[in-house]
């Protein structure tokens, strides 16, 4: 059974009043550790049907991983196999559908069964109107804020590449992004700090995200509704192995990720992977509830 954890700390300042931006902030979360159905089933579940038991998860009688915040795919070795990520992503418009929702499409190194994760990615923060770029590091014993570089961002139906790579000697965590066809992407290189195990090899990730609210008073995590996106495209999925090749999701290991809220599936990939490099992740629901 998968254990997949969650992603976000963001600056309190960029939420809005309406989210009591003073005293909030986007944490980690650690999502549901549940399984689902197999792949023959993966329509969405009647209201009122439960989901599969923690026996039957352990008897692996279930076979597509779910979390309450993640869906899209990740592909797994048993060995620090992969270095590096590559990723084209359709930027959703902005809507208000689901009141005090959120968006985030990233790639990832790490992050499933482990709280290491390196990431870089696109994000709509609740009550924002663009998709801000934005990086993040996360250790087995510290987060660092998400970080969002000034002035970039893409607009609603923008075709975005994404490519990052880490290097364990130097701890270089590089990355750039822009519009399919950009000459002068944004490029940056960052040199992660000592006293922190930052990266996990084991996995490479493509995922659309919700994300999670922790008030600073109160001391509650909360998770945000889903924007609703209808659909989203992702291609030029490759994970860099460390043989120094890229290799597509449907040449590693892959397992698709359906974000799961009881009694509902708020996000899957429909139709499995479209090409070996590209799958598309469908909304169905805000929350659990909706």
């Amino acid at each position: 059974m998968k254990k997949l954890w969650g992603i976000f700390f963001l600056a309190a300042t960029l939420l809005t009043s309406a989210l009591r931006a003073e005293a909030q902030t986007l944490l980690p979360a650690l999502p549901s550790d549940q399984c689902f159905w197999d792949s023959g089933d993966l329509g969405q579940p009647d209201r009122g049907e439960e989901p599969p038991t923690s026996e039957e998860c352990s008897a692996n009688v279930w076979a597509t991983a779910t979390s309450s915040i993640w869906s899209g795919y990740t592909v797994s070795a048993s060995y620090n196999k992969y270095s590096g990520v590559t990723g084209r992503l359709l930027v959703p418009a902005r809507n208000n559908f689901c009141g005090g929702s959120s968006y985030s499409g990233w790639i990832g190194i790490g992050g499933y069964n482990t709280p290491s994760l390196l990431q870089i990615g696109l994000m709509y923060t609740p009550g924002s109107s663009t998709a801000r770029f934005f990086y993040e590091y996360l250790g087995v014993n510290v987060a660092y804020p998400a970080v969002f570089p000034s002035g970039v961002s893409f607009a609603s139906g923008s075709t975005v590449d994404l490519k990052m790579s880490f290097d364990p000697v130097t701890r270089k965590f590089s990355m750039s992004a822009g519009l399919v066809g950009d000459t002068t992407p944004f490029t940056k290189t960052v040199t992660l700090p000592t006293g922190d195990d930052f990266y996990d090899g084991t996995t490479a990730e493509w995922i659309d995200e919700r994300l999670t609210v922790y008030d600073v008073p109160s001391g509650q995590v909360s998770i945000t509704p889903l924007m609703k996106f209808s659909s989203i495209s992702w291609t030029n999925a490759k994970g860099l192995t460390s043989s120094g090749t890229w290799e597509t999701i449907s040449g590693g290991t892959e397992s698709p990720v359906i974000m799961y809220s009881y009694p509902n599936i708020l996000a899957q990939p429909v139709n499995g992977l479209t090409s070996s490099t590209s799958f598309s992740d469908y909304w169905f629901a805000c929350d659990g509830w909706y």
